[in-house]
């Protein structure tokens, strides 16, 4: 399901298989429209039939550390983990020009949470600010016991880590039985047209030039149509279930199903 939205992600929405962009827009204010009408609730959605689809997620995200338990919190806000502070649980684990950054880059500082064996995945978490009393705010709340690992966002390991994933496409089309991906040699096909999904903060202002995720796509895939846009938030889906990320990449590659006739 193709989903957009400017208002908070839909709980209802998480326990489907979606993908998609979210945009915030200036102080909260963004118009989203369907049919040539602007939607009030500022959700619009679009099934897409006749197709196997093929998503590739990049976080752009290295673990920085192992992952260690969360000892306590208080809401949105991590106090101890490990047996340590939350602040100094961060600056021993970031590089040195990184903590000696003021204010410190929180823009390219996350937390995963959870583990890639478990049904709902790995879920990373944005910082929101450091305190004076040495806890961290996070975007997600965290509960006492959970798995937490501090993580990073570079340039040049982000990009590595989108050429990565969309290397991964036919081993994951063939898991799936995907018709279109690979030929009866194991070769990948080209998709019939893809949907990219990123980042305001992925994109250049990140790499500091053209967008290299972009650029992957294309070099992967050349002569495949693609449309997308940059937004706020992204929607990605992982097994049955999908959330909202930031800072990521969601690409949908799209392959016609020849036995699946669209509907009139």
């Amino acid at each position: 399901m193709l989903c957009c939205t400017s208002s908070p992600f839909p709980s209802e929405w998480a326990n489907s298989r979606r993908f998609g962009t979210h945009f915030h827009g200036n102080a909260g204010h963004s118009a989203v429209w369907q049919l040539g009408r602007l939607v009030e609730h500022g959700c619009v959605e679009a099934r897409v039939l006749g197709a196997s689809i093929d998503l590739a997620l990049s976080t752009g995200l290295r673990s920085i550390g192992t992952a260690l338990p969360v000892d306590s919190v208080r809401g949105y806000d991590l106090l101890s983990l490990g047996g340590q502070p939350a602040l100094e649980s961060l600056l021993r684990l970031l590089p040195a020009d990184w903590r000696d950054r003021h204010p410190l880059p929180l823009h390219l500082i996350n937390a995963t949470l959870g583990d890639a064996g478990e049904a709902a995945g790995v879920q990373a978490a944005a910082v929101i600010s450091t305190n004076a009393d040495l806890s961290v705010t996070l975007t997600v709340p965290l509960q006492p016991g959970q798995s937490l690992c501090w993580a990073i966002r570079q340039p040049l390991a982000a990009e590595a880590e989108m050429r990565d994933a969309l290397a991964c496409l036919p081993l994951k089309s063939g898991a799936t039985g995907s018709t279109r991906s690979t030929d009866s040699a194991g070769s990948l096909l080209t998709p019939d047209f893809g949907m990219f999904f990123s980042c305001i903060g992925r994109g250049p202002y990140f790499y500091g030039d053209d967008d290299r995720d972009l650029a992957a796509v294309i070099e992967r895939f050349p002569g495949m149509p693609l449309i997308g846009t940059y937004g706020t938030g992204q929607i990605a889906f992982s097994g049955d279930t999908s959330r909202q990320l930031q800072n990521s990449v969601v690409t949908a590659l799209f392959s016609e199903t020849p036995h699946v006739q669209p509907q009139s």
